[in-house]
């Protein structure tokens, strides 16, 4: 912007560390490590949820790791208010696909927040493993051919039995309708073979699955045992001890 006495304007943001993607591929960390990283992120949607908010685009690039080294969710140039006028929809096919959800994936425009439920439960994969599971898979057919592989390969394949009206999403017919062969889903398989423990097994089965309404909320997934710390361990836990 030119004349007056304020020719320019300039944005001041705090500097991050690095975000949870160059985190997860260049750090050495450990099991609670990710026990914490989780958590920050179960409170930080809480709150976002709470506020009524949709945040649409969870994705570890998305999360960054503050100077405090504590969790940041970043980058709401997707979000959507949850309450909106009556029938008004949402716009399809939104976010990044690799962390989407099914039903966004198909075309869904009456999703809530679980979608951002179902994109952390493949961020906490990716902390486990180190593999975008979803991604890896984009270099097979077309980009939405891959995608279709990965969700039958990892998840099976997704009907009305196992998720109410996934059937009659818009691109169902064109994606999933055209498979004949479902197969069993390897996921737990593929994370046990990684060497994932056991309560976060069962924490990522509750969480990635085809239907939204049995996806838990982030409030009630910080309450899951599995990832309780010893307070007296947190100290040696500072994510900022793994980049600096």
């Amino acid at each position: 912007m030119g004349g007056g006495p304020f020719p320019d304007i300039k944005l001041v943001l705090e500097q991050c560390r690095c975000n949870l993607k160059e985190f997860i591929f260049n750090a050495n960390y450990t099991e609670n490590h990710i026990k914490v990283i989780i958590t920050q992120i179960c409170r930080g949607l809480s709150y976002i949820h709470r506020s009524g908010i949709i945040h649409r685009d969870m994705k570890p690039s998305n999360i960054l790791i503050g100077p405090d080294g504590n969790i940041k969710i970043a980058d709401f140039g997707l979000s959507r208010l949850k309450r909106r006028r009556a029938n008004l929809p949402f716009t399809p096919h939104i976010g990044t696909r690799g962390y989407q959800a099914p039903e966004i994936f198909l075309g869904s425009v009456t999703y809530d927040e679980s979608v951002d439920i179902f994109s952390l439960g493949v961020i906490i994969i990716t902390l486990y493993t180190k593999m975008e599971i979803f991604v890896a898979s984009i270099n097979i057919g077309t980009n939405a051919e891959s995608i279709v592989f990965a969700f039958m390969l990892y998840m099976g394949k997704p009907t009305n039995q196992i998720a109410p009206g996934i059937e009659d999403l818009p691109d169902y017919a064109s994606t999933f309708g055209v498979q004949n062969n479902p197969n069993l889903p390897v996921l737990d398989g593929f994370c046990q073979v990684n060497h994932v423990p056991l309560g976060a097994r069962f924490l990522i089965l509750s969480i990635v699955n085809y239907n939204p309404a049995n996806r838990p909320s982030a409030e009630y997934i910080q309450q899951n045992p599995y990832l309780k710390v010893d307070p007296d361990l947190l100290p040696q836990l500072d994510l900022r001890h793994l980049i600096d």
